[in-house]
């Protein structure tokens, strides 16, 4: 159809046929065509995002039956830009007759007008986003001459980001460029010669859509500013003292086999690769304990629910090797419903304490008077992060209390959100049993806070 035409009254003036899209893909392109009964010279599409500002010149092609198109890369655009307008030109051949108006240099507006262009909305365009201009969660403390990468979360809107540093405590600041890893995601290193004792100051600096330069995380007079050490440290964010509260509830498949644990911890950071911790725990409830059947045939024995009662302490240490393996042990002691207890546990992790890492512990506890077995525990976890303060895993424990071969099992899906670098809270849930045919719930849960 006819959706524009010139409208000289002389019957000799050009006929000019297009359709106008009404929109246009946000991080897309604007296809234009017109058509004229007249062959050309050639065409062009003037554009502009937005309502003010400068047009741009593309040139268009030339198809078949008069017919001109050109794909208007319009791109992913600034928020706030929510329309492309334009207008379309056609230059007439040299030594042709010219239509009705139109000058010397043979160019006519044949769609559109400068003034009030022909408008196409972008649909689904970015929104201006409220809040700081960088989203970057900065380290508490570094290991000195270790190089100290930086990564923040930048809008689209600006750009060239850089990272002004220097010394703790005094100096001139030097600048480095961060790398773009995704269009919102940028890094940058301090090189390990700069990193010294006892710190680095820094801030963030973006580049807006005017030209401006803008201080975006912490300033030259308020610089961020982090401790560095001089031994390794387990965690780069980690705070030195850890307090937690973890307790356990689970039932084997009926209310005579049942239990509750409860265990509060301390934790502190030595040397820059030791950590020692202390913890008390207690447990409560019933198990099953196999009881041999006195009488003739010597009878198999028999599952028999027994009342347990255990307060314990223990104390112990996790030694950092390398930046993916740790290795701990604990000692612990105990009194239970029969007498006390003494006894040990070792385990080990193997990846990266802030990724994915698989750990394993083994407890066992016996009795200071008989040596029997009081507690015998493997625990078998795999962890992984899903986002900047939350981790899943899945957990496996092996198990048995009073120990007498009565072993049970637990299946866990473990949730653990950290924030602010100092607070954690962990949620637990599955299954426990001692056989396929009884099988009850386990939950339990974690509340830490590190200073």
């Amino acid at each position: 159809g006819v959706a524009g035409a010139a409208t000289a009254p002389e019957a000799d003036a050009m006929k000019v046929w297009f359709e106008p899209p009404a929109t246009v893909e946000w991080g897309g392109t604007l296809w234009l065509e017109v058509t004229t009964d007249r062959p050309l010279e050639a065409a062009v599409v003037r554009w502009r995002l937005g309502r003010s500002g400068p047009y741009t010149e593309l040139p268009m092609k030339a198809q078949n039956d008069g017919l001109w198109g050109a794909a208007v890369p319009v791109g992913e655009t600034l928020p706030g830009v929510e329309e492309v307008c334009w207008y379309i030109v056609a230059v007439h051949p040299e030594g042709g007759a010219l239509p009705p108006g139109v000058g010397s240099d043979r160019r006519e507006i044949i769609a559109g007008h400068p003034g009030s262009p022909l408008v196409a909305n972008i649909t689904s365009p970015p929104r201006r986003r409220a809040g700081t201009l960088v989203d970057h969660s900065p380290p508490s403390r570094w290991t000195n001459a270790k190089a100290l990468t930086l990564t923040a979360q930048i809008d689209k809107r600006y750009r060239s980001p850089v990272v002004y540093y220097r010394p703790r405590g005094g100096g001139s600041f030097e600048v480095i460029a961060m790398q773009a890893v995704t269009p919102e995601t940028w890094r940058a290193e301090i090189p390990a010669g700069r990193v010294v004792v006892p710190g680095i100051a820094y801030y963030l600096a973006v580049t807006d859509e005017k030209g401006v330069v803008r201080e975006a995380f912490g300033s030259k007079r308020r610089p961020q500013t982090v401790e560095v050490t001089r031994g390794r440290i387990l965690s780069n964010e980690s705070r030195r003292n850890f307090v937690a509260l973890e307790l356990q509830w689970l039932r084997f498949g009926g209310d005579d086999d049942t239990y509750l644990a409860g265990q509060i911890g301390l934790s502190r950071l030595f040397f820059g690769f030791l950590v020692a911790r202390l913890r008390g725990g207690a447990l409560q409830g019933k198990a099953i304990e196999l009881v041999a059947l006195a009488g003739e045939g010597a009878a198999p024995p028999d599952a028999v629910s027994r009342r347990i009662t255990l307060y314990s302490g223990s104390a112990g240490m996790e030694l950092q090797l390398g930046d993916y393996f740790a290795v701990s042990s604990d000692l612990t002691m105990a009194i239970h419903h029969r007498g006390a207890g003494f006894g040990y546990a070792v385990g080990a992790r193997i990846g990266d304490e802030q990724g994915a890492h698989l750990r394993g512990d083994w407890l066992a506890l016996h009795d200071v008077e008989t040596g029997g077995g009081i507690v015998s525990r493997i625990d078998v976890s795999l962890s992984a992060p899903v986002g900047r303060s939350l981790r899943v895993a899945g957990i496996v424990v092996q198990e048995d209390v009073l120990q007498d071969r009565a072993d049970g099992l637990r299946l866990l899906g473990e949730l653990r959100w950290v924030a602010a670098d100092r607070f954690v809270v962990a949620v637990q849930g599955g299954l426990a049993g001692r056989d396929a045919d009884a099988v009850g719930p386990a939950a339990g849960g974690t509340v830490g806070f590190g200073f």
